[in-house]
Parts: C-alpha cells; sequence; structure tokens
C-alpha cells in the first residue's frame, strides 16, 4: 500500500471486502444507501464481477472497518459529451483527436463510505490518496485515465477538494447528456479525476 499522508491508515490495513474473518462492524456516515450495499449486495456484485469490495480495517481490530469502497471498469463515452465536456475531458490529451478514441478508460468508485465513528480523522480522503496510488502502479494491468464517481450532491465538496472536477459544469448540461427530464432533480453529479495528475510529484 502506498504511504498515506494521513497517520490514521498506519493504523490499519487494506483487505478485500467483507473481511476474512466473516465478521464486521460498519455504519457509514449518513448514508444508509452505502450501508444497505455493503451489507446486502457487495457480495453478489462481487462473485457476478460486477465491482470488486474493498475495505481499510483496524489492525488492532479486524472486524472493526473503518473504509469501504467498491471499484469497476468504466469509461466516458465521447458520444455523450456535450462540446463543453468534451474540451474539458480531452484537452490535455494531444493526440485525441488523431486517435479516434470513442471512450476513454477509466475506474469507477462506486460505493465509497467511512465509518460513522472515524468522521473528521480525513481517512476519506486518504483513501482516495490510495486509491489513486495503487491505479498508477505499473502492475495494474489495464490503462485508466480517469477515476469517476457519481457523487451525492452533498459530497461534492468533498471530491473537488480531491480533485476530482465536474464532467458537465452545469446540472442542466448533464440532465441533457444523460436524457433526463428537465424537471427531475439529480440527486448525484458526475465527476472524473486525471490519473495524469496522480503522476504529478507532491509539492
Amino acid at each position: 500500500m502506498p504511504k498515506s499522508d494521513v497517520s490514521f491508515l498506519e493504523n490499519c490495513f487494506l483487505c478485500s471486502f467483507p473481511p476474512a474473518s466473516g465478521k464486521f462492524s460498519f455504519s457509514s456516515v449518513g448514508d444508509s444507501g452505502i450501508d444497505k450495499y455493503f451489507r446486502e449486495e457487495a457480495v453478489n456484485y462481487s462473485k457476478e464481477k460486477l465491482s470488486k469490495n474493498y475495505c481499510f480495517v483496524l489492525k488492532s481490530d479486524p472486524t472493526k472497518v473503518v473504509c469501504a469502497f467498491s471499484l469497476s471498469n468504466d469509461g466516458i463515452q465521447k458520444i455523450l459529451l456535450t462540446n463543453n465536456a468534451r474540451r474539458g475531458v480531452a484537452k490535455r490529451i494531444p493526440f485525441v483527436k488523431a486517435a479516434k478514441v470513442d471512450t476513454f478508460p477509466a475506474v469507477l468508485i462506486g460505493q465509497f463510505g467511512v465509518a460513522e465513528e472515524f468522521k473528521g480523522k480525513k481517512v476519506g480522503s486518504d483513501v482516495l490518496a490510495v486509491i489513486k496510488g495503487l491505479l498508477s502502479e505499473s502492475r495494474y494491468l489495464t490503462a485508466c485515465r480517469f477515476l469517476l464517481v457519481d457523487a451525492n450532491k452533498d459530497a461534492v465538496k468533498f471530491y473537488e477538494k480531491n480533485g476530482f472536477k465536474l464532467v458537465y459544469k452545469s446540472e442542466e448540461e448533464e440532465k441533457k447528456a444523460f436524457k433526463i427530464k428537465s424537471a427531475e432533480e439529480l440527486s448525484t453529479r458526475f465527476m472524473r479525476f486525471d490519473m495524469k495528475d496522480a503522476e504529478l510529484p507532491a509539492t
């Protein structure tokens, strides 16, 4: 595991979810949907190879989950991008037109939750840094240009602080791209992190 800038994860280790013991304690910060996924659905998603689920658990108590998350292969389809969004996604890829890229390879964070009792310890930001580090390693066998998340609207600022950007600048633009009726309210925003930024040296 890449060394964390935040010391709390030094008290933890990364493993597949659920932990090997089969016993765990986990209640995420303010999102019952995340709890439901990890309690009732994660095993089936993993079994059907729809996602891979991971967690950080305490070294002192491996049944105590500090943070849990799921990852799956994904991509940003050019056909779904508005002109503004396409410029934002492709502006740092100099040969993108010549390469005729139809889908920008990505990994999706499907679920991401920090246990309530560890709130305020910067665990979420630290775990995102670990995910970026792991996806940047040469042993990762497939291309991944972007890390994606459908962020709950109250989590958008958290992801922005961690380098993510909105794929679509406005909600109306996002609705149009995904053919969502204008009158409907978005509960999430589609966000991206450019993995080229994970290669930049820390300043």
